[in-house]
């Protein structure tokens, strides 16, 4: 069976299902980016939702780099173990990578660099991913 959804904020969820879409896709870096309490707000509005919201797209914000910077899998981490903790309490099951800007190699950075880089930093996020019951 073939499910058509759509891509928005939580704030889009009566208006993505009235259009008769059968899941809505939200933003990862949007729902780890909230506080403890507008998050639990968040929750409490989609546990009622006539949709679900099994998947969840721009998983990292842009402020997050996967290469350079001083310790870039410890910061990773500490936002992954949060956001995906975040998903699956939302029902996730799916986190799409996207996050062009946090996977763009930077200037200057040789290609195999960076390539190794990314499967190291892509090996981190699918073991925290499985913790979290998330492909």
């Amino acid at each position: 069976m073939i499910q058509i959804g759509f891509c928005g904020g939580p704030e889009r969820m009566a208006e993505t299902a009235a259009a008769g879409f059968d899941y809505l896709e939200l933003p990862l870096c949007q729902i780890a980016g909230l506080s403890d309490a507008e998050f639990e707000k968040t929750r409490a509005a989609l546990q009622n939702a006539p949709i679900p919201t099994p998947s969840f797209n721009v998983c990292l914000p842009g402020t997050i780099a996967l290469f350079g910077g001083e310790n870039p899998e410890a910061e990773l981490e500490t936002y992954l173990e949060g956001a995906f903790a975040r998903a699956r309490l939302l029902g996730g099951r799916v986190v799409v990578f996207g996050s062009g800007r946090s996977r763009t190699r930077p200037e200057g950075m040789a290609y195999g660099d960076a390539f190794r880089q990314l499967i190291r930093e892509t090996r981190l996020m699918g073991k925290i991913a499985e913790k979290n019951g998330l492909t």
